[in-house]
């Protein structure tokens, strides 16, 4: 994996619970990352937060986190109201954000263009696929700083393409999903999740080749994918030194049917087309 651009840590803001939770960077909440509409004739750009449902639904957390660019952090509330949701079970949410308090005194802030969205048709036109180097940036608990926001990187590959079948989330609904082999750990939920692939890949050479009119050697090309919403698991049986299933006492009756939550190592991604979706109902409304 090529060296990543540092303006995709410049895109990651924090969510907690609370302010006390902000300023003590606990181990609550989640991670977002700013996106925006590049400007048209006439219109300005539309700049908005992304992160999942469930953080802000479930976890209640809709303080935001953001690094003031000088070394500090500058928390702010999100109103309920900025808050729109996806029509269906989608577990993503997005928010405008350019009208809050403190975030136009924010310095080095950097944004996901919503024409660097892996659509359909971009991951048809690229060759997107199963395999494919991915990267996400987000919040590690445990490494998530404390004085200022401190994302961290994780590597891994698309391991099954959204069109095959829709995957069962937590709850039990069917949802367009990637499933990426990536390694994590909790606080990543809300994380940008990207492909990048070499532009002189034997793979994908001859078309770019043929398209750009020749290609010097390492470029590369970045989309976003979409949106960690969580990793699958594995509910792996207790047992005991030399691998036997554990066998209870009359007394330890209580425990049956203990098991430990495993992590596969599997992330399931929600297709950035989601966001597409609700920013186009948006403007459907207005």
């Amino acid at each position: 994996m090529a060296r990543i651009a540092d303006h995709h840590l410049a895109q990651i803001f924090y969510l907690y619970p609370s302010e006390r939770d902000a300023e003590n960077s606990t181990n609550a909440g989640g991670t977002g990352f700013i996106a925006a509409i590049p400007p048209t004739v006439g219109k300005s750009n539309y700049i908005f937060g992304v992160t999942n449902r469930h953080v802000v639904e479930k976890f209640q957390s809709k303080v935001l986190r953001f690094n003031d660019g000088v070394g500090g952090v500058r928390i702010v509330k999100l109103p309920d109201e900025r808050i729109m949701w996806h029509d269906d079970v989608d577990d993503v949410v997005i928010f405008g954000i350019a009208g809050l308090p403190a975030i136009k005194v924010l310095k080095g802030l950097s944004a996901v263009s919503t024409e660097s969205f892996a659509t359909p048709e971009i991951i048809r036109q690229g060759k997107i696929g199963v395999g494919d180097d991915v990267f996400m940036v987000g919040r590690m608990t445990d490494l998530s700083g404390r004085m200022r926001n401190t994302p961290v990187v994780r590597h891994g590959n698309i391991a099954r393409m959204p069109f095959d079948e829709e995957m069962r989330d937590a709850d039990g609904h069917l949802v367009e999903s990637y499933a990426v082999e990536m390694r994590s750990h909790g606080g990543f939920s809300g994380s940008p999740v990207f492909v990048t692939y070499l532009l002189d890949d034997p793979f994908r050479a001859k078309d770019e080749m043929e398209k750009l009119g020749g290609l010097p050697t390492g470029m590369r090309k970045t989309y976003l994918l979409g949106v960690c919403r969580g990793h699958l698991g594995n509910r792996a049986r207790l047992l005991d030194e030399n691998g036997e299933k554990v066998q209870l006492t009359v007394d330890d009756r209580q425990y049956e049917g203990l098991h430990i939550n495993t992590n596969m190592n599997m992330a399931a991604v929600v297709p950035c087309w989601k966001i597409l979706e609700i920013l186009s109902k948006v403007g459907s409304d207005d």
